[in-house]
C-alpha cells in the first residue's frame, strides 16, 4: 500500500526533477511507494500554473517531499536542490537514484537501479537503453552516439547513453554532486566527467527504451543543449590541456637552451640526445604535478601506474630524439620546429595512451 512505511528492500531516495511533468507523474509515484521506495523527492522546477493540481497530489503522499523552484531555474539545479535536501534530511539512506518527469522511465527500471545501489559495490550506477531500435528518434541516437565516442576518445571509458536520466548514485558520493557546477543538461554530463575524475567506477543497468509520444514530453533544446554538453565534454580537460601547455613550453625553452647554448659543440646525435633527455625530464615534473591525482583515480595500482608511466616518459623519449635526428637530417629545418611538431603528435598518442594504459581507464559501461 502507498502508505506503508516498511523498510523496503531497495533503501533509496527517488529524486525526480519536473518541469510541466508528464499526467502520469503521479501514477508512477504512488506505485514507487507502494514498491518501498522509503522518500521520493520530487522539484517543481518552474512549472506552468495549470500543473499544481499535480504537485499538490504528491506533496499530499506520505514520504513524499515536493521542492519549489518559483522559475524555472533548469534539471541540474533541480537536482542539486534534491541532493542538498537529501543530504540535510534523509542522509541514512543508500543513496539517490534520478528519474524523469517525462515518462521515459518504468517503475520497474527505477527500481532495479535503486537495489544495485542498495547492494553496496559503491559505482555510480547508469539505466542504459539501447538505442538500436526503430522507435527511437534519430536526434536521440546521434547525439548519444557522437558524445559517446567522444567521452572515449577524451576520458577513456565507451558509456553507451551518456545522456540517461536514470541515475543510482551512492550516498558518499552525494556531497561533491551537489556542489559541481552546471544547472541544465548539462550537469549530467559534468557528473560522467566528475566520477572518471575521481575514479569512481560506472555500472550500467539495462532499462527499457521508452519515448512516449515520440518524446514529445521532453524540454531537451538540441543545439542549446547539445552546446553546453559540448562544452562540458571539452572543459573536463581543461587541466590537462593547461599542464600539456606549461610542460611543452618548458620542454622547448629546455630543448633550446641546451641544444643552442650549452651543448652546440657536440655532434648531432649527441647533442639532440642530451638535450631532448633534459628537456623531457623537466617538462615531465611540470605535467605530473596536476596530473599525478590520475595514480589514485585510475584503476591501475599506484606502483603498478608509476612504473607504467615511466615506461611511457622512456618510449617517448626515444621516439623524440630519433624522430628529431630523422627529420633534421633529411629536411632543412630547425631542431626546435622540428621537435615542436613531432611532440605534438607524441603528447596526442601519449595522452590516449595514459588513459588506457598507463592509469587502466579502460572500462565499459553498456547495456548489452
Amino acid at each position: 500500500m502507498p502508505g506503508d512505511d516498511r523498510r523496503p528492500d531497495a533503501g533509496c531516495a527517488v529524486v525526480i526533477p519536473a518541469l510541466d511533468p508528464s499526467p502520469r507523474l503521479t501514477a508512477v509515484v504512488r506505485e514507487l511507494l507502494a514498491r518501498g521506495v522509503p522518500r521520493i523527492i520530487v522539484v517543481n522546477d518552474g512549472s506552468s500554473p495549470s500543473f499544481e493540481a499535480l504537485f499538490l497530489a504528491i506533496r499530499g503522499m506520505k514520504r513524499c517531499t515536493l521542492l519549489v523552484h518559483d522559475t524555472n531555474l533548469g534539471k541540474g539545479r533541480a537536482l542539486k536542490t534534491a541532493f542538498r535536501y537529501f543530504l540535510e534530511h534523509v542522509p541514512s539512506l543508500d543513496g539517490v537514484v534520478t528519474a524523469d518527469a517525462d515518462g521515459q522511465h518504468a517503475v520497474d527500471d527505477i527500481i532495479a537501479v535503486c537495489r544495485r545501489v542498495s547492494g553496496g559495490d559503491g559505482s555510480l550506477v547508469l539505466g542504459m537503453r539501447s538505442f538500436s531500435g526503430k522507435d527511437v528518434p534519430a536526434l536521440n541516437h546521434f547525439g548519444n552516439a557522437l558524445t559517446s565516442r567522444v567521452f572515449r576518445l577524451l576520458y577513456g571509458s565507451y558509456i553507451e547513453d551518456t545522456q540517461t536520466g536514470l541515475r543510482g548514485i551512492p550516498a558518499g558520493e552525494i556531497p561533491w554532486m551537489a556542489d559541481m557546477p552546471g544547472d541544465r543538461y548539462e550537469y549530467e554530463m559534468n557528473m560522467l566527467i566528475g566520477a572518471k575524475q575521481r575514479g569512481l567506477a560506472i555500472s550500467p543497468v539495462p532499462i527499457r527504451t521508452l519515448y512516449p509520444d515520440g518524446n514529445a514530453g521532453s524540454h531537451y533544446e538540441v543545439l542549446r543543449d547539445s552546446g553546453r554538453i559540448f562544452v562540458c565534454l571539452m572543459s573536463g580537460l581543461a587541466s590537462h590541456f593547461l599542464a600539456a601547455i606549461l610542460s611543452g613550453a618548458a620542454d622547448i625553452l629546455l630543448f633550446l637552451l641546451f641544444d643552442s647554448v650549452i651543448l652546440p659543440n657536440l655532434r648531432a646525435a649527441g647533442r639532440l640526445a642530451a638535450s631532448t633527455a633534459i628537456a623531457r625530464a623537466g617538462s615531465s615534473i611540470v605535467y605530473f604535478l596536476p596530473d599525478r591525482r590520475a595514480f589514485a583515480a585510475g584503476g591501475t595500482a599506484p606502483r603498478q601506474a608509476a612504473v607504467r608511466y615511466g615506461a611511457l616518459w622512456l618510449v617517448q623519449l626515444a621516439a623524440s630524439w630519433g624522430l628529431v635526428f630523422g627529420i633534421t637530417r633529411l629536411v632543412p629545418v630547425h631542431d626546435a620546429v622540428a621537435k615542436v611538431v613531432v611532440d605534438l603528435v607524441l603528447g596526442l598518442i601519449g595522452y590516449q595512451v595514459r588513459l588506457r594504459w598507463v592509469f587502466g581507464n579502460t572500462d565499459v559501461a553498456t547495456a548489452a
